[in-house]
């Protein structure tokens, strides 16, 4: 979702997308993700972060697969906020919706109390262990489980 040249350190994510039963990979969700650059600052035009200069949108395959490439997002100037990336997710007969943000498990602005809420959930988890590879590239998984909602499911 960003240039390979874009500073900062680069980060590939994936996963699936299951349907509601946790199990059935969906083809054809659609996850839109955005975030800040390696300084914790979004560049934007209009004022909405959802247009950020980094973002972008994917659509899962057949067996429910996404992944995207980006950086590590900074935290806010000034701030304890946590690096994060901001999701949303949707497809046929799934509104937008709001899921919650892509956190890492090693940042230290990560409290207990946030590791107690967002861990502990495996790959579904949206507190995600991050390794590196032979390149020096960070990875992450987070898989999905979308939900049905109703008209008050959007948000943030």
């Amino acid at each position: 979702i960003c240039p390979t040249n874009e500073p900062g350190e680069p980060l590939i994510i994936s996963g699936t997308i299951y349907a509601p039963d946790g199990r059935t990979p969906m083809e054809g969700i659609n996850l839109f993700v955005y975030q800040t650059d390696a300084t914790g600052v979004y560049t934007t035009s209009g004022g909405d972060n959802r247009n950020t200069r980094i973002h972008g949108a994917m659509r899962t395959n057949a067996e429910g697969r996404y992944e995207f490439r980006t950086i590590r997002p900074g935290s806010y100037p000034g701030s304890r906020q946590p690096q994060h990336i901001h999701a949303y997710v949707s497809g046929p007969g799934y509104p937008e919706y709001w899921i919650d943000e892509y956190h890492f498990a090693d940042d230290p602005f990560i409290t207990d109390d946030m590791r107690a809420k967002l861990g502990g959930k495996g790959n579904l988890s949206s507190l995600l262990t991050l390794t590196r590879d032979r390149d020096g590239l960070w990875r992450g998984v987070r898989d999905i489980v979308v939900e049905r909602c109703s008209r008050n499911c959007t948000g943030h």
